[in-house]
């Protein structure tokens, strides 16, 4: 199974500038207390560039590649693995996100309830306001800034209820982000279990 993973590094240092010889350790060492969460990962991975920030803020020796947003009006941001927090637009992530979910409602539609369930998140008895208005920047999990791993489901046993996923999405800017100091830094990261 792959999950999405926000960690949040507080005290974050690019030594040479350089993506892998930096920012894989310091992830490594973070995770390493959490290991029998994930047996590998990558940085994007198939979570790749989530995170929208503003082109005049992107330094390729510090955001690595990037996808520029190609939505009509949008323009101006590009979309990374890792940013800073204060360079983060949310704002921006989450009208990108409302556009892509409802794109996928479409899609939905032509699924068997089976695939639409595990590729969108859409079950038999979702209603679309509720799915398009659960789209803010969330993940699977959290590694936060204390080194406390928190989990969107922790059981992974059973399908999640479309209530507690609703909650986490509502919650999870206030709950994770709102508080942690600007200059922190917030990496996604592509884990498998």
């Amino acid at each position: 199974m792959h999950y999405s993973l926000a960690v949040i590094l507080d005290n974050f240092c690019f030594k040479h500038l350089d993506l892998r010889d930096n920012l894989l350790p310091i992830i490594d060492l973070k995770l390493y207390t959490h290991k029998d969460k994930w047996d590998y990962y990558n940085i994007g991975g198939r979570f790749f560039n989530q995170l929208a920030i503003h082109k005049n803020h992107y330094d390729p020796r510090i955001h690595g590649d990037f996808i520029p947003v190609t939505y009509r009006n949008f323009g101006g941001y590009v979309l990374v693995n890792h940013a800073q927090i204060q360079e983060i637009h949310f704002d921006v992530i989450n009208k990108l996100t409302k556009k892509t979910f409802i794109n996928n409602w479409k899609k939905s539609k032509s699924l068997n309830t089976y695939d639409s369930f595990f590729k969108y998140g859409i079950g038999p008895t979702t209603k679309r306001k509720d799915y398009i208005s659960s789209c803010n920047f969330s993940t699977w999990a959290v590694l936060d800034n204390q080194n406390v791993w928190h989990e969107r489901d922790e059981s992974k046993s059973k399908p999640i209820e479309q209530d507690l996923w609703q909650d986490w999405n509502d919650n999870y800017y206030n709950k994770f982000i709102a508080n942690v100091n600007p200059s922190s830094y917030l990496v996604v990261l592509d884990c498998h279990c």
